[in-house]
């Protein structure tokens, strides 16, 4: 399914270049990168990362590789090609995506969004090249994530209660939440993954560097610290007021969204100092 959803994005996006829609013109929008960077919260390209290296690595055993070291190897392959092929889609959909920055279609929904694109772009053959990308992607993950949780929940219940029964479960819910419609979806979504994506960036950048980061109290400083967004959007959620604003509004705009790499650090760092082991 991954090849042909490549191959759907790979004709709107080469479509939308080589015949633009409009003209690039500046919006005015301020701080896009950070912007952009947080609103990828919503793909969990990054969450679904850590579950999925679970799979990717029981599939290489099950081929019956068995090395540590072949499997690191494989496993580092597999996440640069990834890493590729995800920052190709990305900035080609930016790219097609910035050929309508002047037609004053601000008020558009993200799903409404694409679909205004596919339609000026291929007409209704657009629109379904985009339902199918849609399908596609959104297909695959849930594949992977329903795999994921099912496994997890078999071996914390010890086997008694078997895959498929987590599986249909995970699938029951999924599916009544998926009826809410995208926009829903993201505004229920949006404050775990704000909480829990700077927990999952930090333990991946520790982890790429396991010979500097040996202590294990360096990880669990880094980890609380990184926290804060989540325990800021529980404080909020409870009272509706925020426990950073008002510290926050103090850096510079572009840093404001990456306000936990200071707590991070400064925990990483303190819990590291303190380690009597």
């Amino acid at each position: 399914m991954t090849p042909a959803l490549l191959v759907t994005l790979a004709i709107i996006i080469i479509k939308g270049i080589t015949t633009p829609i409009g003209e690039i013109v500046p919006t005015g929008f301020e701080n896009a990168f950070s912007y952009g960077f947080q609103e990828g919260y919503q793909t969990m390209d990054m969450i679904a990362t850590l579950a999925f290296t679970v799979l990717l690595i029981d599939g290489f055993k099950k081929h019956d590789i068995s090395d540590r070291d072949e499997i690191a190897s494989l496993t580092m392959k597999s996440g640069i090609l990834a890493t590729l092929a995800l920052a190709v889609v990305y900035f080609g959909l930016a790219r097609v995506g910035a050929t309508v920055s002047g037609l004053n279609l601000q008020e558009y929904s993200r799903v409404d969004l694409l679909l205004y694109i596919a339609d000026s772009l291929l007409g209704f053959a657009g629109k379904v090249f985009i339902s199918l990308a849609m399908s596609l992607a959104c297909l695959t993950t849930s594949i992977g994530l329903t795999s994921t949780v099912a496994d997890f929940f078999e071996r914390s219940t010890n086997y008694k209660v078997k895959f498929a029964v987590w599986a249909i479960i995970s699938t029951v819910i999924s599916g009544y939440f998926s009826i809410m419609g995208v926009d829903k979806i993201v505004s229920i979504a949006a404050p775990v993954l704000i909480g829990l994506y700077p927990i999952a960036i930090v333990l991946i950048f520790l982890n790429l560097f396991p010979n500097v980061f040996t202590k294990s109290s360096t990880h669990i400083g880094a980890v609380l610290g990184a926290c804060l967004p989540a325990i800021n959007s529980i404080f909020s959620a409870i009272t509706g007021n925020s426990l950073v604003d008002g510290v926050v509004a103090y850096l510079p705009s572009s840093l404001q969204t990456f306000y936990w790499i200071i707590p991070a650090v400064v925990l990483g760092v303190v819990f590291t100092l303190f380690d009597r082991k």
